[in-house]
């Protein structure tokens, strides 16, 4: 009974301490990520954007921060902040690990239709304007108001 009540216990605590929570710092706004229970490659990755100095890559293609970081993304996602036109491109890397990459002009003059393709190799040839590393569903490293909200 005893054994059974320990594996139970043990088990609430692994879901509650699960990969994607984030510690809780009130002296930095950047924030790291607890990967005691994350997949080798959650924490290699994380381990890399929270070396990385996001701020040294403003105004520089959106092909050089990914070629720096040095991990294949598995999917992207554009994101409309107003209907028909793309705010940032969301780059996942996980199912918890993910980069919001805003450039600083998409040349969209007008708002995209439905039959629209979006061309990532052109996207990566734009200037960066803001990076945000999220983890877990929450900012980690570069939170500035509302370009990267939680």
């Amino acid at each position: 009974m005893i054994k059974s009540l320990m594996i139970f216990v043990s088990f609430l605590v692994v879901i509650q301490k699960g990969c994607g929570q984030v510690s809780k710092s009130k002296v930095n706004i950047n924030k790291s990520v607890n990967c005691a229970n994350c997949s080798p490659k959650d924490s290699a990755i994380s381990k890399k954007l929270e070396s990385m100095n996001f701020e040294n890559y403003q105004g520089k293609d959106v092909a050089v921060f990914l070629n720096d970081l040095g991990y294949k993304y598995d999917s992207y996602i554009p994101h409309q902040k107003k209907p028909g036109y793309i705010w940032k491109i969301i780059f996942r890397y996980t199912d918890s690990l993910s980069v919001d990459i805003r450039v600083s002009d998409l040349n969209q003059t007008k708002p995209l239709n439905f039959g629209y393709t979006f061309n990532i190799e052109e996207f990566k040839k734009k200037k960066i304007s803001m990076i945000c590393f999220r983890y877990g569903g929450r900012c980690i490293k570069g939170c500035k108001g509302e370009l990267c909200y939680d």
